[in-house]
C-alpha cells in the first residue's frame, strides 16, 4: 500500500478562515517499518487571514509518528463549540509489533482547546479500542439520531486472522453513540440490515452522509470493496427516522452495475451535493477501475444516472477530484488532476474545471432551508457567555445571526446583534460583544437568538428562535398586558387571541386554524376557544368548538368540549401552548410570538419592567361579541405609536352563509386616528391544522371600527366576496376587562 495523505477543511481555531489538516499514514520510527510502509506526517495548517496557509509552530499533537492513520473526521463532539479531530488508525499485526518492538498508537481523538491546539484523548472510545487494534478504514461524524451530538461510524477490513484470540473483531460497518459529552459506546447490533453485506474479504473505505429523502435525518452511503480491490459496489443505508438503517441501494437507478466484469474496479470517493439546483442532495462518484458516475434525486430519495452528461469526465483517467463551485455562479464545479503515463515522453498532469451548469432547472435554484439550531440548547440558564452553534445546510454559503433582547428582534440600540457572513456553523458571544454596537451580555437578562443561511440568490427562512437566560430572570406572571394577538411563526396564517380579566384572574381564548389534513375535509378553515382561570404564568383550560350558526345571525349553536390547552408565558413577548384534542386524537405544542411588535409595552409596564409607563389605548386589546349572535365574536389588539403609526388587529370568529358552509374566520388590519379604524378584511385559506402548509390570503371587503368607549363599539362591516353587508354593536365578552382601558385613559 502507498502513502495517502488526504485533507480535511475546517475553522479550528475559530478565526472566520478556514484551516486545513492532512493525515496520512505516518508511521516513521524504526527500520522495519521504514521497509514495509513509508508516508508522511500528520499536518496542521492554520489560515492567518491574507497570509495564507501557515503550519503552527508545534505540530506534536498532530504529529502521530507511531500510528497509520487510514480514516479521519472532524466535528464538535463535545458541543463546545470547536472542531475535535478523530484519526482511526489501520491494526498494526501482533506478529509485525513483536518483530519491530514498534508499539502503533491505536485511534484517538485529538481534542481541541478552542484556538486550535490540540491534545490527544483515547478516552472517548469505548473502553479497550485502543489497545484491541481495530482496523478503521473510514470515519464519519454525523448525527444519525437527532439528538443534537455527533455520533462516529467506522468502517474496517475483515481481518479477524490479525487479532489474538479472544479479542472482537470489527464488522465492515459499526456505530458509537455518543453519550453527549464526546465520550462514545458501541451502539447496540441491528442499527442497520446486515454489518458484513457482501461476504468474508469485504471492506468499505468511504463513506459520506446525506438528507436523501428529505425527512430530516441522515442517511449514508458507503462503498463497498472486493478482497482483490477489482470489484465494488455502492450501498445507500436510508435512516428510518429512529437512528437505524434500511438497504436502500434499489434507489439508485443504474445505466449499469456499479462494477461490471469487464471493468473491475470500486468508487474511491463520494460527493452528495447539490448538482441541479433544486436544493435535493444528488450523488456523484470518483471511480477507480471503473466509471465516474452522476445520479439525480427525484425529490423523493431516489436517485436516477445521468453519467452521459458528464462527456469525457466518466473516463478512468481521473487521479484526484474535486467539487466546488470556483467560478461563484451558483452551481458546482467539477476540478480534476487528470491521468499521467510516465512511459511516455509526453506526461502532462492537468487540472481542469468543469461547470456542469446545464443540470441547472429553468427556474433559479431555491433559497437555502431553514437551519436547524444545535446548542445551547432552549430556555438554558448560562453563567457566561455562550458558544452559538447550528447545524450546516446544503446550498449554504453564509450564515446570518441575530441576538436580541426581543424575542420579535425588533431594533432597541445595542440589545441587539445583526450579523451576516459567518463561514462556519458557530458565534461565539465572549469574542463578539464589543463587535456591531453590540454591549456585553446583561446580567439577569433573557436573550433570543436564530440564524438563517444565505446564497447568492439570497438569505433562507429563519431558524426557530430560541432563548438563554443569561444569570437568574424571574419568572412573569400573566397580568392584562398578555391580551392581544399572538401566533407561531411555523405556521403563518393562523394564531391565537388571548384576553386577559386579572380581578379574577380570567382567561379567554380563540384559536384560528384550519382542518387536519387527515380529516374528511381537510384544509378548511376552523375555529377554537377557551376559558378559564389561570395561576401564575400558566393558564390549564378547557377547549371548545362551536358549529351550526349562519353569519351575522341569532341562528342557536351548540358548544361542546374537545379538548384542552394550556398556555404559559416566559415573559411579555414570548409563551408556549400545549393542546390535546382528544376525540381527534391531535395533541402537540408550540411556541407563541406576539404577533404586533411593541405591544409588549403594557405586559412590562404592569410587570414592572418598563422603565416608564405607556400612555396609549392598549386597554382595547381583548375579546368583544354581539350577545345577539353568541358564539360568535372578535378580538381586537390596538397598538398606538406615535413614532411607527397607530395599528390594529382583529379577527372574527363566524360561520357561512348557511349552516351547510361550517365555520369561517376572517382578520382585518390597518391603521386608525384616534377612536375610528377603517381597515381591510382578508380571509386565508388552504392551510392545514397546526402545519406549516403555506395558506393563501385575499382581501374579501373592508370594516369600520368606531370605539365608543372602553366597553362598547360600534362595527360596520362589508364584505364584496358574498355582498353581506351591516352593523353590529359588540361589547366585551369579559366584564371588567374594560379597568385597564380606563386607567391608561384617565377615565373614572
Amino acid at each position: 500500500m502507498g502513502s495517502q495523505a488526504w485533507p480535511l477543511i475546517g475553522d479550528f481555531n475559530q478565526d472566520g478562515f478556514d484551516d486545513l489538516y492532512i493525515f496520512g499514514m505516518g508511521n516513521e520510527g524504526g527500520e522495519h517499518l521504514n521497509t514495509l510502509w513509508t508516508g508522511t506526517h500528520h499536518q496542521l495548517f492554520l489560515q492567518d487571514g491574507p497570509q495564507g496557509l501557515v503550519s503552527p509552530a508545534d505540530t506534536s499533537a498532530v504529529d502521530s509518528r507511531r500510528s497509520i492513520v487510514h480514516g479521519a473526521a472532524i466535528g464538535d463532539i463535545d458541543s463546545d463549540g470547536d472542531l475535535d479531530i478523530f484519526n482511526g488508525t489501520l491494526g498494526w499485526s501482533h506478529e509485525n509489533v513483536a518483530a519491530t518492538g514498534v508499539t502503533m498508537v491505536g485511534s484517538h481523538f485529538f481534542i481541541n482547546d478552542g484556538s486550535g491546539n490540540f491534545s490527544r484523548d483515547t478516552s472517548r472510545l469505548v473502553s479497550g479500542f485502543a489497545e484491541l487494534g481495530y482496523d478503521v478504514q473510514a470515519a464519519l461524524l454525523v448525527d444519525i439520531d437527532n439528538d443534537s451530538d455527533l455520533d462516529l461510524l467506522l468502517t474496517g477490513s475483515d481481518l479477524d486472522k490479525l487479532k489474538p484470540e479472544g479479542e472482537i473483531p470489527l464488522p465492515v460497518f459499526s456505530i458509537f453513540r455518543n453519550d453527549g459529552t464526546g465520550h462514545f459506546q458501541r451502539a447496540e447490533a441491528g442499527l442497520v440490515p446486515s454489518e458484513d453485506p457482501v461476504g468474508e474479504g469485504w471492506n468499505t473505505s468511504i463513506m459520506e452522509s446525506a438528507d436523501v429523502d428529505g425527512d430530516g435525518w441522515q442517511d449514508i452511503f458507503v462503498n463497498l470493496q472486493g478482497p482483490d480491490l477489482i470489484s465494488g459496489n455502492v450501498q445507500l443505508l436510508m435512516n428510518n427516522g429512529d437512528g437505524t438503517f434500511r438497504d436502500a441501494s434499489e434507489n439508485m437507478l443504474l445505466d449499469t452495475p456499479w462494477s461490471p466484469e469487464s471493468e473491475g474496479g470500486y468508487v474511491l470517493r463520494f460527493f452528495a451535493k447539490d448538482f441541479n439546483g433544486d436544493n435535493w442532495p444528488d450523488l456523484f462518484t470518483l471511480g477507480s477501475g471503473i466509471l465516474n458516475r452522476l445520479l439525480i434525486n427525484q425529490g423523493d430519495g431516489t436517485l436516477v444516472e445521468v453519467s452521459s452528461n458528464l462527456d469525457d469526465l466518466t473516463r478512468d483517467s481521473t487521479r484526484s477530484l474535486d467539487i466546488a463551485d470556483i467560478d461563484g455562479d451558483g452551481d458546482p464545479n467539477i476540478v480534476q488532476t487528470l491521468a499521467c503515463n510516465v512511459t511516455t515522453e509526453f506526461c502532462p498532469t492537468m487540472v481542469v474545471s468543469r461547470n456542469i451548469g446545464n443540470f441547472r432547472p429553468v427556474t433559479p435554484p431555491p433559497l437555502p432551508k431553514r437551519v436547524k439550531l444545535r446548542q445551547p440548547a432552549d430556555s438554558t440558564q448560562l453563567d457566561l457567555p455562550p458558544v452559538l452553534t447550528w447545524r450546516h445546510m446544503a446550498g449554504a454559503q453564509e450564515y446570518r445571526a441575530q441576538v436580541s433582547q426581543s424575542p420579535s428582534f425588533a431594533t432597541n440600540g445595542d440589545s441587539n446583534l445583526d450579523l451576516p457572513g459567518i463561514t462556519g456553523n458557530l458565534l461565539d458571544l465572549a469574542k463578539l460583544t464589543s463587535l456591531k454596537g453590540f454591549d456585553a451580555l446583561q446580567s439577569n437578562t433573557r436573550y433570543y437568538w436564530r440564524v438563517a443561511a444565505t446564497n447568492y440568490r439570497g438569505q433562507g427562512a429563519w431558524s426557530e428562535p430560541r432563548s438563554f437566560d443569561f444569570g437568574e430572570v424571574t419568572a412573569l406572571s400573566i397580568n392584562a398586558g398578555h391580551s392581544g394577538a399572538w401566533f407561531n411563526t411555523a405556521t403563518s396564517g393562523q394564531g391565537q387571541f388571548i384576553d386577559v380579566e386579572p380581578a379574577s384572574q380570567f382567561m379567554f381564548v380563540s384559536w384560528f386554524t384550519y382542518t387536519d389534513a387527515a380529516s374528511a375535509n381537510p384544509n378548511e378553515q376552523r375555529w377554537f376557544t377557551a376559558q378559564g382561570n389561570y395561576s401564575g404564568n400558566t393558564a390549564e383550560l378547557p377547549l371548545f368548538e362551536t358549529l351550526g350558526g349562519r353569519f351575522d345571525d341569532p341562528q342557536a349553536v351548540t358548544t361542546t368540549q374537545i379538548g384542552e390547552v394550556t398556555l404559559s408565558f416566559s415573559d411579555c413577548e414570548q409563551g408556549q401552548m400545549t393542546y390535546s384534542l382528544d376525540e381527534e386524537g391531535l395533541q402537540g405544542e408550540f411556541p407563541l410570538l406576539r404577533m404586533i411588535p411593541g405591544s409588549e409595552n403594557v405586559c412590562k409596564d404592569l410587570a414592572g419592567t418598563s422603565p416608564q409607563a405607556v400612555d396609549i389605548n392598549a386597554g382595547m386589546d381583548g375579546a368583544w361579541f354581539d350577545p345577539n349572535t353568541p358564539g360568535q365574536g372578535f378580538f381586537i389588539d390596538a397598538h398606538p405609536d406615535p413614532e411607527g403609526g397607530n395599528f390594529i388587529f382583529v379577527s372574527w370568529f363566524t360561520f357561512g352563509e348557511d349552516t351547510a358552509s361550517g365555520q369561517r374566520w376572517l382578520t382585518a388590519q390597518g391603521s386608525f386616528e384616534g377612536s375610528i379604524a377603517e381597515i381591510d378584511v382578508f380571509e386565508t385559506t388552504g392551510g392545514s391544522f397546526d402545519d406549516p402548509q403555506e395558506p393563501s390570503t385575499t382581501k374579501v371587503g373592508t370594516m369600520s371600527l368606531n370605539l365608543t368607549d372602553c366597553s362598547n363599539a360600534q362595527l360596520s362591516y362589508s364584505l364584496t366576496d358574498t355582498g353581506a353587508e351591516g352593523d353590529i354593536e359588540i361589547t366585551r365578552v369579559i366584564p371588567g376587562g374594560q379597568a385597564l382601558c380606563e386607567e391608561l385613559e384617565g377615565a373614572d
